[in-house]
């Protein structure tokens, strides 16, 4: 079991949202016995603020709890960007079809009556966490195919305007005498666009799309690893 953030102890699978001690007991110990990276919320408050700093699969929550109910936890979810596809199991202690309704259309995924068959429990989790990893995989998939479609359209556009530029500096370089002063600065400038049409065709040979920081929230495509055999 965990109960510190991502930051200090990695990856949550999933965040386990319940105002009751002891079944928030239970609940923890059932998932944590199969194998899953676990962080516990007393109740809905706590729970946003636990998954916006751990940024979990999945989260497990109560429907009726203090300071915050499953409802309004879920919204909180769906309203932050960096939270909104996080698969959302809800438990609830009533069977009413209003109560299910309620939790699916302010944002839930799923829904289990309490208390939870433990069999029933781990099969709704698994599911859930197995629609995340498709989820991730199409993401990635869409990512690639347009970081790939962007190196090619860069690669024709580029190309075409260097082509007028080097052109252009080579014509003007035949009207200069060797020692002229704009001699040397039309060299370097038909080097800078021979290194320009280098890196445009490192990006024709993108193969995989590996990413590298830029900035403190940027990141950018690394041509040389993007470029090497997968």
């Amino acid at each position: 079991m965990s109960g510190a953030s991502e930051s200090e102890h990695g990856r949550v699978d999933i965040l386990v949202v319940e105002d009751d001690s002891v079944y928030r007991m239970v609940l923890v110990k059932r998932l944590a016995d199969e194998g899953f990276r676990i962080l516990p919320a007393r109740d809905g408050e706590e729970g946003l603020r636990l998954a916006r700093e751990s940024r979990p699969e999945m989260i497990v929550s109560d429907l009726m709890m203090p300071k915050m109910d499953g409802q309004t936890l879920c919204e909180g979810v769906r309203a932050d960007p960096e939270l909104h596809s996080t698969y959302i199991l809800l438990l609830t202690a009533h069977d009413g079809i209003e109560a299910k309704l309620s939790g699916l259309e302010s944002g839930a995924d799923d829904y289990l009556v309490k208390p939870c068959n433990h069999r029933e429990l781990i099969a709704r989790v698994r599911v859930g966490l197995r629609i995340r990893k498709l989820q991730r995989e199409n993401i990635d998939l869409v990512r690639k195919n347009t970081a790939l479609a962007m190196a090619v359209t860069l690669n024709h556009e580029i190309n075409n305007q260097l082509a007028g530029a080097m052109a252009a500096a080579e014509g003007l370089l035949l009207s200069k005498s060797p020692d002229d002063p704009d001699t040397r600065k039309l060299n370097i400038i038909l080097q800078c666009a021979a290194n320009i049409r280098d890196i445009v065709a490192r990006l024709r040979n993108i193969r995989q799309v590996a990413i590298k920081p830029y900035l403190a929230d940027r990141e950018m495509v690394d041509i040389d690893r993007s470029s090497e055999e997968a």
